[in-house]
Parts: C-alpha cells; sequence; structure tokens
C-alpha cells in the first residue's frame, strides 16, 4: 500500500485539520489528547466494520475484511506525532508536486506559425520574398489536404470541424502573410509570451512559497470580543518601533535598503510572549521604486555588517530577493526565519515544504493581524463615507 495515494484521515473517518480542534471549541488538543482522539476513531471504525458483518453476504464480508485492514494500516500510520508528521510531509510534497505537473502540463497555445506547421526560426533564415512564396504554398497546400477531407466525409459535424479549421488556416495566414503582417504579428506574440512567463511565473512562486494551508487561529493564544458590535482582538499587539534605514548590495549590484518599522507581539498557546518584527524593504525593480512590507522574526543589522558572511548571503540574496518577497505576499507578508542547519550554515524556512511549530505560530500571527488591520481600514472608511 502506499501511503501518498491514500487519506488516511478520512479512512478512520476524520481529517487531518479536524485534529487539531475539540469539538466545536476553539481548545488546541495537544499530542496526547490527538493520539487518544486517532484511537478511538480507530476503534470506532472497527466496530462500524464488525457491526456491518452481521447478516451480510461472504462478498461483503471479504470486502468489510478489506476495509479493517485499511483501518489497520491508517491507525499505524498515524498513532504518533513522529508517524503523523512524516506521512503529513508526504502528503505535502505530493500535493507540491501534483501541482507543480498541472502547470507543467499546461500546453502553450497555438500561434499563426503553429497553424501553418512552421516556426519563427525557420521564416528568419529566408528573405522576405521567399517567406510570402513559402506562407502562400503551405496555406494552399493545406487548405487543399482539408478540402479534399470534406470531399469524401459522410459525416455533416465532421464537414463543419473540418470547415472551421480551414477557416483558421486562411485566418492565421493572412496574420503573416508578408513581412509588414509578420513584423506587426511577431510584436504582439512577443507580448502574450511575455505575459504568459510571467503568470507561470508567479503561479510557481505561489506553489512554492505559499503556506496557507497551515494558519490554524488555535496555535496562538487568539482571542476576540464583540461589544456593541465593535470587534476588538487581543493578545496581538503591534507597537510603531522604527529603526534607521540601512543600505546593502546583492549579488546582481541592486540597492536594498531595509529599515524595522515595528515590532509584533503576540502570546503563543503556551501563554508565552514571542515576538516579530515588520520591516519595510525598498529597492529599484525595472527602474521603479518598489517598496514591501514583511514579516520575520529578526534581522540582526550587527551581523549584515560583514558583507561577505554566509548570514549576509542568506538575508540579502535569499531572504530578501524578489522571488521570496513575491512568495511573501501569498503569506500577508510572513517570509520566514533565518535558523542554521546542522551544519552551521543559515537557511531560510519559507521555501521549506512545511513550517516548523514556531514559525506556523508567527506566520498565524502575522495573518490574524493583517486581517486586523484590513477590518479597520473597512470600518474607517465606512466611518468617513457616513461623515460625508
Amino acid at each position: 500500500m502506499n501511503e501518498q495515494v491514500l487519506d488516511l484521515y478520512k479512512i478512520l473517518g476524520t481529517s487531518r485539520r479536524a485534529l487539531a480542534y475539540s469539538g466545536f471549541s476553539i481548545k488546541k488538543r495537544n499530542d496526547v489528547e490527538i493520539n487518544d482522539f486517532i484511537k478511538d476513531k480507530y476503534l470506532t471504525a472497527l466496530r462500524t466494520i464488525e457491526i456491518s458483518k452481521v447478516n451480510a453476504s461472504p462478498e461483503k464480508i471479504k470486502e468489510l475484511e478489506e476495509q479493517a485492514k485499511l483501518v489497520e494500516y491508517a491507525y499505524r500510520k498515524l498513532r504518533t506525532p513522529y508517524l503523523r508528521d512524516q506521512y503529513n510531509s508526504q502528503l505535502d510534497e505530493l500535493k507540491k508536486e501534483n501541482e507543480n505537473n498541472l502547470i507543467s502540463a499546461i500546453p502553450e497555445q497555438k500561434n499563426a506559425y503553429d497553424v501553418l506547421n512552421t516556426t519563427r526560426d525557420a521564416i528568419n533564415n529566408r528573405s522576405d520574398a521567399d517567406n510570402d512564396l513559402f506562407l502562400e504554398e503551405r496555406k494552399n497546400k493545406l487548405i487543399s489536404k482539408y478540402e479534399a477531407m470534406i470531399i469524401i466525409s459522410n459525416s455533416f459535424s465532421e464537414k463543419e470541424k473540418i470547415s472551421l479549421k480551414i477557416k483558421e488556416i486562411e485566418e492565421n495566414y493572412q496574420l503573416i502573410k508578408n513581412a509588414q503582417c509578420r513584423k506587426k504579428y511577431d510584436e504582439t506574440l512577443k507580448i502574450m509570451e511575455e505575459r504568459r512567463n510571467r503568470i507561470k511565473r508567479k503561479e510557481n512562486i505561489r506553489l512554492k512559497f505559499s503556506h496557507l494551508r497551515e494558519f490554524m487561529p488555535t496555535l496562538i493564544d487568539y482571542k476576540t470580543e464583540d461589544v456593541n458590535h465593535i470587534t476588538r482582538e487581543k493578545n496581538i499587539v503591534k507597537k510603531h518601533e522604527e529603526s534607521p534605514e540601512y543600505k546593502y548590495l546583492n549579488n546582481n549590484n541592486q540597492e536594498i535598503r531595509i529599515k524595522q518599522i515595528s515590532k509584533v507581539s503576540f502570546m503563543n498557546w503556551e501563554k508565552m510572549i514571542d515576538h516579530l518584527n515588520e520591516y519595510e524593504i525598498t529597492r529599484n525593480v525595472d527602474g521603479r521604486e518598489k517598496r514591501d512590507r514583511i514579516y520575520t522574526p529578526s534581522i540582526s543589522f550587527f551581523e549584515l555588517s560583514n558583507q561577505g558572511s554566509d548570514y549576509y548571503n542568506c538575508v540579502i540574496n535569499e531572504l530578501l530577493s524578489e522571488d521570496f518577497i513575491e512568495g511573501s505576499k501569498y503569506n500577508a507578508g510572513y517570509i520566514g526565519s533565518v535558523d542554521k542547519n546542522k551544519e552551521g550554515k543559515y537557511i531560510t524556512t519559507l521555501d521549506k515544504t512545511n513550517l516548523k511549530g514556531r514559525d506556523k505560530e508567527m506566520l498565524t500571527a502575522v495573518m490574524l493581524l493583517r486581517n486586523m488591520e484590513k477590518r479597520k481600514e473597512k470600518n474607517s472608511k465606512g466611518g468617513e463615507k457616513e461623515h460625508e
């Protein structure tokens, strides 16, 4: 059996997300409670199968016995925190792999050269006059081929499809029939290809960096009070705390300016106060000044004073690269953290398949904070309209 293609949680009558919650409350289960919950689901599933066997046909009993084996298998794979982490990692890796395969499987849209069974490279190897003649001959040859197919076809729907194909050939030929048309069409084609590449790049960044699936409000001690229809958030506090602006150069000789603008404090589930910082990142992108707000536990300006250090390279060339900053937008601005691996090398966390516990808590705190800010901004605009 392959756990990568089986939903083991579903086999036990639950879901991965349901493990974190206790009933309809927002109380978070600890590992021991989750173990008990999984065991209870396992025993309940087996009891249900045994009850279903009563008065069942031999074929049905055989089917239920196979189902019981799956339940046993699912329980063995989910009964401890370590085993669940292993299984969850495999699920996440499979999900990302499937999403990436979907993107790579998207066929490129046909252009006029494709329709006439040629390429732009082939056209560039001839003179304009030779190309005009070549394309006209190619069009006439293709149309003759499809017209012959219409004659021998006895199907009305098939004749309609072939007629549409002939129309497509003629329309695309008109787009590239001479040098002037080709120049105009190639400019349009270049713009379309650049747009497609931007869309594909953004989708690849989203798949690599988005951790929305790991956003769980129960990961931190977060409460709201509704008093006279005003929602007040507790235990997430943002305090203005501005630093000087520091300037650095990345590997592309691009200047990156960094300054801290606030500190965010929140209480995690263990009732411990944790912090992360909000930074403003300014740089020049394609001739324009670009600013972004990001959230990360800490950027050490002292360690960044050593330009050739491993820390400098990890922060300036990885954590603050355009891809990372773009990817952080799918996480409300949370950009992850910088940690040391077993070899003592600095590494980033946002591009990992699964975030560790503290990163998940910080991601949750940032997303709740940004939701609070959006609501306040919306309420503020609503109040302004009422006064107008």
